[in-house]
């Protein structure tokens, strides 16, 4: 879905329902942040103390949004919606709440990341930070595919 810039708008556990391969190719190296951009002023960012700081040590501080639940408001988990976030409202950060449950990763893995992928991927390319959020109301149940899917 597209719209006009302004206006209304991952050691894997193998499991025996999972069979997983190891390439020996190493992935793509990450392209450089566009100069300018949150990622390229802060690098890398690290919990210290009970502060968030940057690759200096420094306090940073971001705006952002949230997505929501990615299996009932997909059309949104795009590069067209990550770009009007940060044209439009001057986002440094997004968070994708990737949907577990009702629907969710638990019922279409692959769809559910591939949303992920796609604003990811943007958010990269632009320079931005993303929290990838386990959206899970009954995570107690599910702790076996977080863990398998947060060491990817």
């Amino acid at each position: 879905m597209t719209w006009p810039r302004t206006g209304s708008p991952t050691g894997m556990p193998v499991t025996p329902t999972r069979t997983s391969t190891i390439s020996a190719r190493p992935p793509a190296p990450t392209p450089p942040a566009p100069p300018g951009s949150p990622v390229e002023m802060h690098g890398q960012l690290r919990v210290q103390g009970n502060r968030v700081v940057d690759a200096n040590g420094n306090p940073a501080q971001f705006t952002g949004m949230s997505l929501f639940w990615s299996q009932w408001m997909g059309q949104y988990w795009n590069a067209n919606a990550v770009d009007w976030l940060i044209d439009d409202f001057g986002c440094t950060l997004i968070r994708c709440a990737m949907g577990v449950d009702q629907g969710g990763y638990l019922e279409n893995p692959e769809g559910e990341k591939a949303k992920v992928r796609a604003v990811v991927n943007q958010a990269i390319a632009r320079g931005i930070y993303v929290i990838i959020d386990w959206h899970d109301h009954h995570a107690e149940n599910h702790v076996s595919q977080s863990r398998s899917e947060s060491t990817r």
